[in-house]
């Protein structure tokens, strides 16, 4: 049952030998590279949603703390899942924790009373969230360093320095994924509406836009 939408992979905090996988027949881990069946292990069932919403996004903390969105935010406690409750929001997509201090972290979902996408925020490692004012579809949340969050959205890109309390626009291209390079200020994201990249030297405070080459294959 193991080989049904798969939705995410992560890999151990601090063992690369094994992964954690999220399934749609559930969620297994397996201590031997993923290659060997004897050694995939099932977790306890995840916590039970309607059945038209499956869960998303694996986010493990730099504690080891692991975590699944879905209708809720559940997080694994000795083999068994936890919900963990946001006041106004379900079905959520996203969860994001900041590696160097996973005390702070930010999750979209959606609003109970009128439907619309919305963020919460953590300081507290997850015990407790608070809806941030940010209201669009997100389709990439990035924590940078420190208390600095990025959101790509389908009219632009939002930072925030505040550990996701205040939103301010700094890009308005449409942008999707956002990536880093390791260990650099500079991030990139591709402009979903045109053959563009936009990128940003300073941890997504100012972008700058260039094309891609022209495809030149027949």
């Amino acid at each position: 049952q193991y080989d049904k939408f798969i939705e995410d992979v992560e890999l151990f905090p601090y063992d690369t030998r094994g992964l954690y996988v999220l399934t749609g027949g559930g969620f297994v881990r397996n201590t031997a590279n993923g290659f060997t069946n004897a050694y995939w292990t099932q977790f306890k069932s995840i916590p039970d949603t309607p059945r038209y919403i499956r869960p998303l996004d694996i986010e493990i903390q730099a504690r080891g703390g692991v975590w699944i969105t879905g209708y809720s935010l559940s997080l694994l406690k000795d083999s068994i899942w936890v919900e963990k409750p946001v006041s106004g929001l379900h079905k959520f997509t996203q969860l994001k924790f900041l590696w160097s201090n996973d005390n702070y972290g930010l999750c979209a979902g959606i609003e109970d009373l009128t439907g619309s996408n919305s963020l919460a925020y953590t300081t507290d490692g997850g015990s407790d969230w608070t809806p941030s004012p940010f209201k669009s579809k997100m389709r990439d949340i990035e924590l940078i360093k420190d208390s600095a969050y990025l959101v790509s959205t389908s009219f632009g890109i939002y930072r925030a320095s505040d550990h996701g309390k205040t939103w301010t626009m700094v890009s308005t291209e449409t942008a999707g994924s956002i990536a880093f390079e390791s260990g650099s200020p500079t991030c990139f994201t591709a402009d979903t509406a045109s053959s563009h990249l936009n990128r940003s030297t300073d941890y997504g405070k100012t972008w700058s836009r260039f094309s891609l080459p022209a495809n030149t294959d027949k």
